[in-house]
C-alpha cells in the first residue's frame, strides 16, 4: 500500500475516472471506491474522481491525492434541470480535456447512469462502465425518480456500456431482464483483516467510548436517510430498553434525517442511551465495540456495512430489504422488514448475549476480500 503523500504518477499508468462519487455522508459508494483506490495495483492504475456534489472534507480529497489521483467537482446549484445541465457541461469539458480511455460511473438509478454515460459517449470515451449500487430510490420526489427509472432502464440496457451491479437484486433493479446475462456482479469487498475480531481492540475501544462491560451495545453504520429506515431502528431500540435497561445504541453516520431522529429520541426520553457518533475514520475499530449489528433498511443493493459487520464477527440482524446475497457468514440473520418492533427487540436481546467470533475465512470463501474485487475490476479497466 502506498503511504507516501509525494507519490509520483508514472506516465505509463492508466488513469480511470470514477464518476458520481463524493464523500457526502461518507456513503457506501465512497467507501467502496476508497477501498479500490487503496488496494489496486499502483504501478498500473491511478483513479481520479468526478463528483456532482461538493466534497464535505478536505481530508478525503487529500486521501485521493495521496495515491496520485485528483478530485474534479462538477457540481452546480439551482433547480433539478438546471443543475443537471450545468453539471453535465462541466463533466463533458473534463472528459474532453483529460481524454480518459475508461470511465466507471456509479449510481443507484438508471437515469443518472444513462445521462453520464451518454455524455461520455459524446466526449469520445472508448470504454464506459456503469455500476448499479442499489435497488430503490431515496430523497425527495421519489415518485418522479421512479418514473425516470422506469423510462431510463430499457434505454440504458440497450447501450453498449459495460454493465456492473453489486448484487443480483441491484442488477434486476437497474437493467432489463433481457440484459441480465451480460451483467458483471462485482462484490463489495473489504480488507478482511482490518475488521477481524480482536478482543484487545474491543476492550480498548469500549473504554474510549465509555461503555462499561455490563452494557450490551447495539451498533449500526447507516446514513440517516429514507432507504435506511432510521425511525424503525429507533422504535426497535425503544422496545429493547423497555425489556432490558443495560443496552446502549452506537449510531455511526450522518444524513438528512439525523436531526429528526434526535428529536424523536428526546421525546422518547432515551437520548442518554444513544451515542450519535457521526462519521468515523476508525470504522473498523467501531465494529469491535458492538455486541449486535443492526440494519433496518427498506432496500439496499448490497450494503458494505453489512459485509463489514459480519467480518468483525458481530451478530448481524438485518432486514429483508437487503438482498439474499448479503448473507456471507454464519453470524448473519435476516428479519422481515414488516416484523413488529417486539419481534425485532426480542431477537436483538437474544443475539446480544451470543458473543463475537472470527468468521474471516467465511468472508473470504464467499469472495468478499477486497483483493478479489480489485482483481475483477482491474480486468475490466
Amino acid at each position: 500500500m502506498v503511504q507516501n503523500s509525494n507519490f509520483e504518477v508514472k506516465k505509463l499508468m492508466k488513469r480511470v475516472l470514477e464518476v458520481n462519487v463524493d464523500d457526502v455522508g461518507y456513503g457506501g459508494v465512497f467507501a467502496f471506491v476508497k477501498n479500490i483506490i487503496q488496494n489496486i495495483d499502483h504501478n498500473e492504475f491511478v483513479l481520479d474522481l468526478a463528483s456532482f456534489e461538493p466534497f464535505e472534507r478536505e481530508s478525503n480529497k487529500e486521501f485521493i491525492r495521496t495515491y496520485g489521483g485528483m478530485v474534479y467537482e462538477c457540481d452546480s446549484t439551482g433547480n433539478f434541470i438546471f443543475k443537471q445541465i450545468v453539471s453535465c457541461g462541466k463533466f463533458y469539458s473534463l472528459l474532453r480535456k483529460k481524454r480518459y480511455l475508461t470511465i466507471h460511473i456509479h449510481s443507484d438509478v438508471a437515469y443518472k447512469l444513462l445521462l453520464y454515460g451518454l455524455v461520455g459517449r459524446m466526449a469520445g470515451v472508448p470504454k464506459i462502465i456503469v455500476h448499479s449500487h442499489s435497488s430503490g430510490v431515496e430523497g425527495r420526489f421519489r415518485w418522479l425518480k421512479r418514473l425516470l427509472q422506469m423510462l431510463a432502464k430499457p434505454i440504458l440496457s440497450l447501450q453498449p456500456f459495460v454493465k456492473l451491479a453489486c448484487s443480483e437484486m441491484a442488477a434486476k433493479w437497474m437493467y432489463t431482464k433481457m440484459s441480465q446475462s451480460n451483467i458483471h456482479i462485482i462484490k463489495n469487498g473489504i480488507k478482511v483483516d482490518d475488521f477481524k475480531y480482536d478482543y484487545n481492540k474491543r476492550v480498548k475501544m469500549r473504554k474510549e467510548l465509555g461503555f462499561c462491560e455490563e452494557y450490551k451495545v447495539i451498533g449500526t453504520v447507516a446514513r440517516f436517510s429514507f432507504p435506511k429506515y432510521p425511525e424503525k431502528l429507533l422504535s426497535v431500540f425503544n422496545v429493547v430498553l423497555k425489556k432490558k435497561e443495560n443496552f446502549k445504541l452506537l449510531w455511526i453516520g450522518t444524513g438528512p434525517l439525523m436531526d429528526e431522529i434526535k428529536r424523536k429520541a428526546e421525546k422518547l426520553k432515551i437520548s442518554d442511551k444513544i451515542i450519535f457518533y457521526g462519521n468515523s475514520d476508525k470504522i473498523a475499530d467501531m465494529y469491535q465495540v458492538m455486541d449486535v449489528f443492526i440494519l433496518t433498511s427498506r432496500f439496499e443493493g448490497l450494503c458494505i456495512a453489512a459485509v463489514e459487520g459480519q467480518a468483525s464477527g458481530t451478530q448481524c440482524l438485518c432486514s429483508s430489504g437487503l438482498s439474499e446475497e448479503t448473507k456471507i457468514s454464519s453470524v448473519y440473520y435476516s428479519i422481515p422488514l414488516n416484523a413488529s418492533d417486539e419481534v425485532w427487540a426480542e431477537k436483538v436481546i437474544k443475539h446480544a448475549f451470543i458473543g463475537k467470533r472470527d468468521v474471516s475465512s467465511e468472508i473470504r470463501n464467499n469472495g468478499y476480500d477486497i483483493l478479489q474485487t480489485v482483481e475483477k475490476l482491474a480486468e475490466l479497466y
